[in-house]
């Protein structure tokens, strides 16, 4: 029997893969494409920095002394982050240095963090000014299409195989989602085999309403969001920047692009690949838009909700009662006992309505986070060396994934652990996030612990059509056009997809528009995962 369940967290930092972080939109981002000259730049720079790479790593292992002092020879590995720098990041980065040092990677990291409201421009700017950056965080739902297209990343195959085993088996199977266009440019991150997505929830504000149970299916929400709209009649109800993106999740149809916009997927084990505005009334999300669509006349889903930079912050702010999540539990742990301190009596919870059953769901065993080395560094060899040292052994994960035991964490049995301080975020999914040694939180219990750990596991998952499938969207030069345009227009129908338009009258329109360049793109697609599933 289907057992859907409540995943009720407080304090649960865990899972996230971050790919509407930043609200969803187009996988290569929405900022200018890196241009012609930055990619003739970083070819010419290639030869020099490879010149140079063996000579500065073969100084590097060599000079360490295993008593994790720097010296003059020591080599600083520039790091770009996402999100807001953790207070004790220079306390950390020093202290992970000098264990890496013991074990003869001379390095020193240097951290840099970029606000994800900023990911997109920033990213752009800093490859195209070609900073000296050796490790950079970045996805598809920011700029790596683009990225990888122009030859601004490296390929790290031989790099891997050379100096990343630990790398390569901590991923597994999960090592085919750093592919982009038949090359393996990125180190693959996470530790679930699907991006799960949650609700976060005053119960307080439940219960003040009347609603003493939290509610155990999406219907079951939306019933309870208009009790709360008349008791909260000047609050925005639900926080939402792509609800039909949120709601594919729970409804086993997945995004056909690898991305999050949910507007090229997929139905439950079927290998024809469909777009949302073509299919119209006769499409699978046809009642979830027209239910979203009420929602937001109604005044249940915030009116302004596009205008927010983050759900999960607009929901630690106190400024709504419901917020969609791309995770499960809180991943913000500052934020989160900011609120609890700042409104007396909240009790936000976390809950979803995922299956705990296995063989139900389907995945394609992708991630969507990576670490990407920009061509022009020298010193790529010692970064894939870095990463490689985080997944060697438990130990050396958990002081870069949560901080020093005993001042930041404690371990909980045999793979929870507790948070002790809000010092050192948390942030493996950016640099060093994999299945194997990831911890759970040890709030989480019983059946939340449980699809915890069902998401880890690749058996627990049906295999989609997409499994192994890399969709090279830089195939031609039709195809890369198609794309541009579409990206330029996406942003005036996506309104549609949380009822903010009508979506009859949207679709109708944005077929009008780009209705062309939707079938270059959905004919080259469905070739490309035809010719896929035949090779195999």
């Amino acid at each position: 029997m289907d057992k859907k369940i409540r995943l009720i967290t407080c304090f649960a930092l865990a899972l996230t893969l971050l790919l509407a972080s930043c609200g969803g939109g187009a996988p290569s981002g929405s900022g200018a494409a890196t241009t012609a000259a930055a990619t003739a730049a970083a070819e010419a720079t290639t030869a020099a920095a490879a010149a140079t790479t063996a000579a500065t790593t073969a100084a590097a292992t060599t000079a360490a002394d295993n008593s994790g002092d720097a010296d003059s020879s020591t080599v600083t590995l520039k790091i770009t982050f996402p999100g807001e720098q953790p207070i004790d990041w220079d306390m950390m980065a020093a202290e992970i240095s000098r264990e890496v040092r013991k074990d003869g990677i001379n390095i020193e990291l240097d951290g840099t963090f970029t606000p994800f409201s900023d990911l997109v421009q920033k990213n752009q700017l800093m490859m195209n000014a070609q900073e000296p950056i050796d490790m950079i965080f970045d996805a598809q739902w920011v700029t790596c299409i683009e990225m990888c297209a122009n030859g601004i990343y490296a390929e790290i195959e031989d790099l891997l195989n050379e100096y990343g085993q630990d790398i390569i088996d901590t991923r597994g199977g999960l090592m085919r989602a750093g592919y982009f266009s038949g090359k393996l440019y990125g180190v693959p991150m996470g530790s679930v085999v699907k991006q799960p997505r949650s609700w976060y929830v005053r119960y307080d504000l439940l219960k003040e309403a009347g609603i003493d149970e939290l509610p155990k299916s999406y219907d079951e929400l939306v019933e309870g969001s208009y009790i709360l709209k008349e008791h909260f009649p000047n609050m925005p109800i639900i926080q939402a920047k792509n609800l039909i993106a949120d709601r594919s999740v729970e409804l086993d149809v997945i995004d056909a692009t690898g991305g999050s916009s949910g507007t090229f997927y997929l139905e439950p084990g079927i290998s024809t690949i469909k777009h949302i505005a073509m299919e119209g009334k006769d499409g699978v999300f046809w009642p979830e838009l027209e239910r979203a669509r009420q929602l937001f006349v109604d005044g249940i889903i915030n009116n302004d909700a596009l205008s927010v930079n983050d759900n999960r912050t607009f929901f630690y702010e106190g400024k709504c009662i419901i917020a969609t999540a791309p995770d499960i539990g809180f991943q913000d742990f500052g934020a989160l006992m900011g609120l609890i301190n700042s409104i007396e009596g909240s009790d936000p919870q976390n809950i979803t309505f995922h299956t705990l059953d296995d063989g139900v769901d389907h995945s394609a065993f992708a991630l969507n986070n990576f670490q990407f080395l920009p061509v022009w560094s020298s010193n790529k060899e010692l970064s894939i060396q870095f990463l490689n040292w985080s997944a060697q052994s438990q130990a050396n994960y958990d002081l870069i994934a949560y901080g020093q035991e005993g001042v930041h964490w404690e371990p909980v049995g045999d793979h929870q652990y507790t948070i002790t301080s809000d010092r050192w975020r948390w942030f493996p999914y950016a640099w060093v996030w994999n299945p194997v040694h990831d911890r759970i939180l040890d709030i989480i219990t019983g059946d939340a612990l449980e699809l915890e750990k069902a998401w880890r596991r690749v058996d627990h998952f049906l295999p989609s059509p997409l499994v192994g499938f890399n969709y090279d969207r830089n195939i031609s030069r039709e195809v890369r056009d198609a794309w541009a345009v579409y990206n330029t227009i996406l942003d005036k129908y996506t309104p549609a997809l949380i009822g903010a338009i009508d979506p009859a009258e949207a679709f109708e329109r944005w077929l009008a528009e780009d209705g062309d360049n939707i079938k270059i793109i959905l004919d080259d697609m469905q070739r490309q995962l035809d010719e896929h599933l035949a090779s195999q």
